[in-house]
């Protein structure tokens, strides 16, 4: 699997980093992929070009099937971008979860969690987290299992 992914300055790692930490001490779980937001998911390489720097504001904590994760608003600037970057892959080599009008934009905290887990890691940083703004620096491509950078350029002004 290929992906195009978002990351962000260092402050928003730090705090997203913070927030990770403290599930992980929580219930004794490591998830050591950088923090990023994907745009895109796709079976077959993908080709694109860089975008500029912008900023994306997160909003509340969000709990999927096996997963924590914090969301963003899904503004016209975020799915502007979401349709740039879209656009050059085929929409049938795209994994379900990144196909239009499926697309769900998130950072995930932490993966593959039970019932339980699930329940001690949103107590853990529901008093902790507070909306922000994130700024985007940089774009990657990268590759899944095992994940690897393909290609990756520093957006910011």
């Amino acid at each position: 699997m290929y992906t195009v992914s978002l990351f962000f300055d260092e402050q928003t790692n730090h705090y997203f980093n913070q927030l990770i930490h403290k599930i992980e001490q929580k219930i004794n779980v490591s998830y050591s992929i950088p923090v990023h937001l994907t745009l895109a998911a796709s079976y077959k390489e993908i080709q694109v070009n860089p975008i500029s720097s912008f900023e994306i504001e997160f909003v509340s904590i969000c709990l999927l099937k096996g997963t924590i994760c914090v969301i963003p608003v899904f503004d016209d600037l975020l799915y502007n971008v979401y349709k740039e970057i879209h656009s050059c892959c085929e929409e049938k080599n795209c994994h379900v979860f990144y196909q239009k009008g499926k697309y769900f934009p998130h950072v995930t905290l932490a993966k593959h969690l039970n019932a339980k887990q699930m329940r001690m890691a949103y107590q853990t940083i529901q008093n902790e987290f507070v909306p922000f703004k994130a700024k985007v620096i940089k774009m990657a491509i990268s590759q899944t299992k095992p994940y690897q950078t393909i290609q990756e350029w520093n957006v910011e002004r």
